[in-house]
């Protein structure tokens, strides 16, 4: 029972915040302009906050072995996802402009927002393997998730060198700085409660709303039940709340005696789309309208698909 009001109290708090955004479109308050220039703000500014943030109120870390182990294995589970994510894409569209962003949306899950409150009420000590397992998380959005949604620019193909120019420049981004900056603490097991910590909470703290309007306004552009009716989006949400978290722990659980580890990736992976999506999208010119129907669907379906997860872990 607790885990359902964990993850309704979740939910709520999500469609409350993309209500807003609904609104705000509706209304005229909000526009693609407007969309653009938030959505910049929060990759560019709040998310890597968040980011630094999230390791800076970390209480302790574990071992270095287990920080290296909890990494290693967060980055074979990104390219694991890819993997079966690329396979389904292929089936689900031949567009690739559409294809690249269904396949991020079933690759990259709600890791911070959804699945540290869940991780506190199922492990309670896995919270802090969720702010590692955020490191690599970051890692692959930046890399694989740049890759993704480079597929198609207005209507083109985009070579492997524009593919690879714009891969370089992400490795530069905001959020790739403070991820390494995050490794470095972590590495050398550097906490703080202090006014940085503080900060940068209070900064990073606008990344939900502000990624919450985006994804408002982004559905506001077409009627909601528009969303039920894309049948790509659909299978594309079914894969990201039950095959990759199933995918995950079967064939992981082969290999891995930390129970806590495997049921943080697992939760992680069961997690809705990320909150980033739409706004990555409107960045990379993607299939913005499929990108935010399929984080809405996710968010609506996840209140049925968490909770047997977590009965599976628990």
């Amino acid at each position: 029972m607790e885990i359902f009001e964990t993850a309704a109290a979740q939910m709520a708090l999500l469609f409350a915040m993309i209500a807003v955004g609904f609104g705000c479109r509706k209304k005229g308050v909000m526009n693609d302009e407007f969309d653009a220039k938030l959505s910049f703000l929060v990759l560019n500014v709040t998310m890597p906050c968040m980011i630094v943030a999230a390791v800076l109120n970390s209480t302790s870390f574990p071992s270095l072995d287990m920080v290296l182990e909890i990494i290693e294995w967060g980055s074979i589970t990104y390219l694991f996802v890819t993997l079966i994510a690329i396979v389904i894409g292929h089936f689900v569209s031949s567009d690739d402009r559409t294809r690249g962003t269904l396949e991020y949306l079933m690759v990259f899950s709600n890791v911070s927002v959804i699945g540290f409150p869940l991780l506190n009420v199922i492990f309670g000590p896995a919270v802090v393997y969720g702010a590692i397992f955020n490191i690599p998380s970051t890692l692959a959005t930046w890399t694989i998730g740049v890759m993704l949604l480079a597929n198609k620019k207005d209507g083109e193909v985009v070579s492997l060198k524009a593919r690879l120019k714009k891969l370089g420049i992400s490795l530069i981004s905001p959020c790739m700085i403070s991820c390494l900056v995050s490794v470095v603490l972590v590495l050398c097991n550097i906490t703080d409660s202090g006014v940085p910590a503080h900060t940068l909470t209070t900064i990073g703290q606008f990344t939900l709303p502000g990624a919450m309007f985006v994804l408002g306004s982004a559905i506001a552009k077409s009627p909601i039940l528009e969303a039920f009716k894309n049948w790509r989006a659909l299978i594309a949400s079914v894969a990201r709340l039950v095959v990759m978290p199933l995918a995950c722990y079967f064939v992981f659980g082969f290999f891995l005696d930390d129970q806590l580890l495997l049921g943080t990736i697992v939760l992680i992976t069961a997690m809705p789309a990320a909150s980033s999506g739409t706004m990555m999208c409107i960045d990379a010119d993607g299939d913005v309208e499929s990108m935010s129907q399929g984080t809405f669907l996710t968010t609506i379906m996840s209140m049925g698909t968490i909770p047997t997860m977590a009965m599976i872990l628990a």
